[in-house]
């Protein structure tokens, strides 16, 4: 990306949203403002207050417009490429913040109608035409990068998250001794295999995390003792981050992101293949973290210190990317 001193950086995002890649775009764009760069939340359909209540920390300011010239940026998430086409000189930018949900949105009925007339066209990674429209890729995750060099990809750079400050203030004051023998799981994250779990052992106490605030979600975290996800990590998810910070034992399956050790590094001995043969070992896998917490908790200490490093990660990956120390030379 080329700089100049009146370089616009827009970002791309959904109104009122509250996931976790919403709350990242909005985190970058905070942090590059502080930098003294010129960004901006470019939300995709007008609202008369489009910011979400848990993001106003972040920005106050937004935009429903683009200068279309070659000194601005738009990035955009993997899911809205077909944004990119409607501009013709501004540098284009995908941050890939998840691979699954690039080929879902793509296969939304609606999205495949649209492309079929026309009336939008999508970043297609396997087609090497597609390839040239982009000036660099942002990758979240290792399975991303692994996936982009599937397709020969390499004009990118890791632009990682991290979670966010009050969990890590949270964990602070987190007593061990104040844990219940708790276990959480996300009702949307494989929810089948999740159900043969719970059903195969009902004698835990089992707690969704639904339909909370986030400091709601950061007490049910700090009073538990496992969280187990055997969703499909489409990305370096945070549940299982905010869940390991606030002193929780991870299970996992191996699904997208988990299979590898640079996004979810968590000792190989909690990650299991999401089938039936597996369930017994799983349940004992938690019945373990239960009843010899204060040992098992200690495999996690790894985990927790990458975790605390990620905000500085972060911020040291803006710099480069960005060139922030050089912006004004032009």
């Amino acid at each position: 990306m080329k700089l100049t001193r009146n370089s616009i950086i827009y970002v791309v995002c959904m109104p009122n949203s509250a996931t976790g890649g919403p709350e990242l775009l909005h985190q970058l764009v905070s942090k590059l403002n502080k930098r003294g760069i010129n960004a901006k939340i470019f939300y995709l359909k007008f609202r008369q207050d489009p910011i979400h209540p848990n993001y106003k920390k972040y920005i106050d300011t937004y935009v429903f417009d683009i200068e279309d010239n070659d000194e601005n940026v738009l990035i955009v998430p993997e899911t809205r490429t077909f944004l990119l086409y409607r501009f013709h000189n501004i540098q284009k930018v995908i941050w890939w913040l998840s691979v699954d949900n690039y080929f879902v949105s793509r296969k939304r009925l609606k999205n495949r109608i649209h492309s079929f007339l026309g009336i939008k066209k999508f970043f297609r990674i396997e087609d090497k035409k597609h390839h040239n429209d982009i000036a660099f890729h942002l990758l979240q995750s290792r399975y991303s990068e692994d996936f982009l060099r599937r397709f020969s990809i390499t004009n990118y750079a890791y632009l990682t998250d991290y979670v966010r400050q009050d969990f890590i203030e949270k964990s602070k004051s987190v007593l061990p001794e104040n844990k219940e023998d708790i276990v959480l799981y996300y009702p949307k994250k494989g929810k089948n295999f999740t159900r043969k779990i719970i059903a195969s052992f009902p004698d835990f106490k089992w707690r969704p995390i639904v339909n909370l605030t986030p400091g709601g979600v950061a007490e049910l975290i700090a009073n538990s003792k496992v969280y187990i996800d055997f969703g499909n990590h489409p990305g370096k998810d945070r549940i299982p981050r905010e869940a390991a910070i606030l002193m929780n034992c991870i299970i996992t399956g191996k699904r997208g992101a988990a299979a590898n050790q640079d996004d979810i590094p968590i000792p190989e001995e909690f990650k299991f293949d999401d089938n039936k043969k597996n369930i017994a070992a799983i349940g004992q896998a938690i019945h373990n973290c239960i009843v010899n917490y204060d040992l098992e908790i200690q495999k996690f200490e790894p985990y927790q210190k990458v975790i605390r490093g990620q905000e500085d990660l972060f911020e040291r990956e803006i710099d480069k990317i960005f060139q922030i120390e050089k912006r004004f030379i032009r």
